[in-house]
Order: structure tokens, then sequence, then C-alpha cells
């Protein structure tokens, strides 16, 4: 199988430039309960409000974390690739001399 090794670490790189845009929306704080005036505290709007954010932020958290992780598995992909092209060239070499 023949990959591009530069097509694959630029698509790693843009997996990280995503996930760090994502951290910078994440660090926003939450409303608090007086956001919602008195309607929204005898409605509980600010609980409901709470438990949805926090909802959120926990799948942001993980998209976060899945972005670098897929990062971290392309460089590898790449770093391997880039072993084996390697190390079969110095093996036909090896060959060609014999």
């Amino acid at each position: 199988m023949k990959i591009d090794p530069d097509w694959v670490s630029a698509y790693a790189k843009t997996a990280v430039k995503g996930a760090d845009q994502l951290s910078a929306v994440a660090v926003g704080d939450p409303l608090g309960s007086d956001a919602f005036g008195e309607l929204g505290r005898q409605v509980h709007t600010a609980e409901a409000y709470t438990r949805a954010a926090a909802a959120l932020r926990s799948q942001l958290t993980r998209a976060i974390e899945t972005l670098h992780s897929a990062s971290d598995s392309l460089n590898e992909v790449v770093s391997r690739y880039t072993d084996n092209e390697h190390g079969n060239v110095r093996t036909i070499k090896r060959a060609e001399r014999t």
C-alpha cells in the first residue's frame, strides 16, 4: 500500500488546528442563574441550561481529545511508513551491490 506522507502529515496538522480552535471556544464561562431573570428562576431555566451546557461541554472535550488522538495516530502512520520506505531502499541498494 502506498500513501502520500506529506498529505497525511498535512491532514494531521489540520486535525490539530481544529482541536485548537475548538479549545478556544470551550473556555467561555457558563451563564449564571441571574442571566435568566425571575421567570427563568421560577421555571428552572438556569438548571436546564446548566445541564445542557455540561453535556455540550463534555462532547466538545471528547471531540478535542479525538482530534488530538487522530493527529497523533496519523503522525505515527507517517513515521512508520517513512521508516519502512527507507528500510526498503537500503535493502534494494544492498541487493544491487551483490
